[in-house]
């Protein structure tokens, strides 16, 4: 291990030491440039070991990896374990501002990990919004000290526990929480998605209810009725049940171990309804459409 490194009471194995050792070359930390040392923790409840340590803006501001996530090593399962960005939003807008002045960001959560998208090797799970106002402010201020927690060789039980707990602190939706937890399953939900058309290829659920992109809670609901269509007599099955949502929905992990994700059915169902949502949108904005119309004509 680096002598400018200090670990508390485990060790980490080979590959984690040499992960760090390139993330020293890489970026120096101001402490060890200033003459100081890190210390190297390990949380106890996921295992995982992180490094706490300041970076300057101008070392670090154009090798971060918005695209977080699960399963790099494969491109099409690159989905993001993050939120999108809300750019528009005034909070956003103010930490813009504040960066374009100097503010100094602390607890910027990312993974040092090379194992895809070589060229922006730290991967945020949490501070994304204060990443891209640092960036916007880069030809202002271009060497702001910002603070990090840097982790090394997360597996993927990890990455979702370590996703979550930063978006959980802050106003996160539920639907982002949902799609984490349905990532950490596997990708069947959203591969389904994709072939019946209710998202389109390439496409991730929303993380926040949207008219147009379904959340994962949309999908896991639409499963577990046509499931429980098909088990219970039809003159009994009269109200819809609607799966929780938050994390994991009891009667939908029970039931997802057993789903047949190739059932001609299921497909055939899937597409259906894709075509009547699609329907009830256009209805939808035809009407508004029609309604301004004559709003904008009698006025």
């Amino acid at each position: 291990m680096n002598s400018s490194i200090i670990y508390t009471k485990h060790k980490p194995s080979e590959a984690i030491s040499l992960l760090i050792e390139q993330f020293l070359v890489e970026f120096e930390p101001v402490e060890i440039a200033l003459g100081g040392r890190l210390l190297l923790i390990q949380d106890e409840k996921s295992e995982a070991f992180y490094i706490p340590c300041h970076l300057q803006s101008d070392v670090f501001s154009n090798k971060m990896d918005f695209e977080a996530a699960l399963d790099g090593s494969d491109e099409e399962d690159v989905y993001k374990l993050n939120r999108n960005i809300t750019d528009n939003e005034s909070a956003f807008i103010t930490m813009e501002k504040d960066a374009k002045q100097g503010r100094s960001f602390e607890d910027i959560v990312v993974e040092y990990d090379r194992t895809y998208n070589l060229k922006i090797p730290l991967k945020i799970y949490g501070g994304q919004h204060r990443i891209k106002a640092i960036q916007s402010a880069s030809s202002h201020k271009p060497s702001i000290i910002h603070g990090f927690r840097i982790y090394f060789g997360l597996n993927r039980q990890q990455k979702v526990e370590i996703a979550t707990i930063n978006n959980t602190s802050i106003t996160v939706s539920n639907d982002l929480l949902d799609r984490m937890k349905e990532q950490l399953l596997g990708f069947e939900l959203r591969d389904f998605c994709q072939e019946v058309g209710l998202l389109s290829s390439g496409q991730d659920f929303s993380d926040r209810r949207d008219p147009i992109i379904p959340t994962v809670r949309i999908a896991r609901t639409l499963l577990l009725n046509f499931y429980k269509g098909k088990k219970d007599r039809i003159d009994d099955f009269h109200i819809p049940v609607v799966c929780k949502s938050g994390g994991l929905d009891d009667d939908y992990q029970h039931l997802r171990p057993n789903i047949d994700w190739t059932d001609s059915a299921l497909i055939e169902m899937g597409r259906n309804f894709s075509k009547l949502n699609k329907i009830q949108r256009e209805k939808v904005y035809n009407r508004l459409v029609v309604m301004v119309g004559k709003l904008i004509f009698d006025s």
